[in-house]
């Protein structure tokens, strides 16, 4: 559906008349010359063609209404608009008053509508209100935004040009896209927005390589590929530094903002169950949390005590075939955590577990066991809660966030300790 939405003030006062009126001028648009009017709305549907549009919304108050609409209507429909649909809001400025503008206009415009604005004859502050439901529009119903025009009856010419201010709009979008990478771990809107916005806009933010990386990235993170992460982390971070010095004021901005976010990621490199490796895990797992992630964050955190016994393997290397098909000691260890060991029935796993028997008795002896079993039990039963999807409770616990970052907590204390009694090297 093709809409136009276009304000209507009062113009200039005469002094001689008392009457209000807008001075006649000719308007281009495109390469293309208006005939005369005194209305730069008539001027659009001339050079736009009014039959195209499904609606011709005009925003206006009971003032101006009474001054112009009728006039207004009445050439608009000379130029083939057919739906000439008026909007008569209040003229005071309380809040109140701005959100009910606000709620007037949303039923008008329907999802997936292609929406044209003219700001020309907006009075007051109505732009400013009117612009930010355009961005609302935008993000909840789908809204594309054609075109923004602006008359510039004051330029000298004798023919006004109107301006499309469309381009500059998208500066909600971009900071949109980038906060949702952020905050969410989601490139898709990122690129969406990259191929929509001009080119003198998205800068180096729509160069193919770096959105690659950063989409590769933000899977990563939901997959919760651990081992993987932090070498996308770094592939992604050392492209935006490729890119920086080419960028823009505001692509600069915005690519430091994800540089912040996902930084902690990549400051080691580590193909090892060094005390680096745990380092990152713990990172990980504290961004997945910040994110919402919460299956994902607890399944991180069942996987990192679980590494902990990997430790009991020298060499060994997470990065390929013989270190991966080892994971099956982070299993049977965290089962030894987990249970008493007067519980334990490892009738196929012996040799794993007297190679992780050592270990085992060095947490004991230390008495990190009694601190890990006491947030092992809540985690994994909360991690299988997840995995279940939930079905053999009456319904999510309320408190997964406090969970987590109590967890979180406790696996921070527990790797300090570990590192520093030279445990974890």
């Amino acid at each position: 559906m093709d809409i136009y939405l276009s304000f209507l003030g009062r113009g200039s006062k005469d002094p001689q008349t008392n009457r209000y009126s807008y001075r006649p001028a000719r308007y281009s648009l495109d390469g293309r010359n208006s005939t005369t009017t005194e209305f730069v709305q008539v001027a659009e549907m001339e050079l736009l063609g009014g039959e195209r549009f499904d609606k011709v919304i005009i925003i206006q108050t009971p003032t101006s209404r009474d001054d112009h609409f009728k006039k207004l209507a009445a050439q608009l429909r000379d130029r083939g608009v057919r739906n000439v649909l008026p909007v008569v809001i209040a003229e005071d400025f309380e809040p109140a008053s701005q959100w009910a503008w606000f709620e007037q206009l949303l039923p008008l415009i329907e999802p997936g509508s292609r929406l044209i604005v003219d700001l020309t004859h907006g009075f007051r502050v109505i732009p400013i209100v009117f612009s930010t439901a355009i961005h609302f529009l935008q993000r909840a119903k789908d809204v594309t935004l054609e075109a923004v025009y602006y008359g510039a009856f004051d330029v000298p010419d004798e023919i006004k040009p109107i301006v499309n201010m469309r381009d500059f709009y998208t500066v909600n979008l971009w900071a949109d896209a980038v906060t949702r990478l952020v905050d969410e771990a989601d490139a898709d809107q990122l690129i969406r927005v990259s191929s929509i916005a001009p080119g003198f806009q998205s800068d180096v933010l729509n160069q193919p390589d770096l959105l690659e990386e950063l989409s590769a990235l933000t899977a990563s993170i939901k997959n919760v590929e651990v081992h993987g992460i932090a070498g996308k982390a770094a592939a992604a971070l050392d492209r935006i530094e490729q890119y920086k010095n080419q960028a823009s004021t505001t692509a600069r901005l915005l690519l430091d903002l994800i540089v912040e976010k996902y930084s902690t990621l990549a400051v080691y490199e580590t193909d090892r169950y060094s005390k680096e490796y745990f380092q990152i895990q713990l990172n990980i797992i504290r961004l997945l949390a910040s994110h919402g992630l919460f299956m994902q964050a607890f399944t991180a955190m069942r996987e990192m005590v679980g590494s902990i016994g990997m430790t009991t393997l020298p060499g060994i290397r997470f990065t390929n075939s013989e270190g991966r098909g080892k994971r099956r000691y982070a299993d049977i260890f965290i089962r030894m955590v987990q249970y008493d060991e007067s519980m334990w029935d490892f009738q196929l796993e012996k040799e794993q577990v007297n190679n992780l028997k050592p270990l085992f008795d060095q947490l004991q002896s230390g008495g990190y066991l009694d601190q890990m079993r006491l947030f092992l039990k809540d985690l994994v039963k909360i991690r299988n809660g997840f995995d279940h999807a939930w079905c053999s409770s009456a319904s999510t616990p309320e408190d997964i966030p406090h969970q987590a970052q109590r967890m979180i907590r406790e696996l921070e204390k527990l790797i300090e300790r570990l590192v520093e009694h030279g445990i974890l090297k």
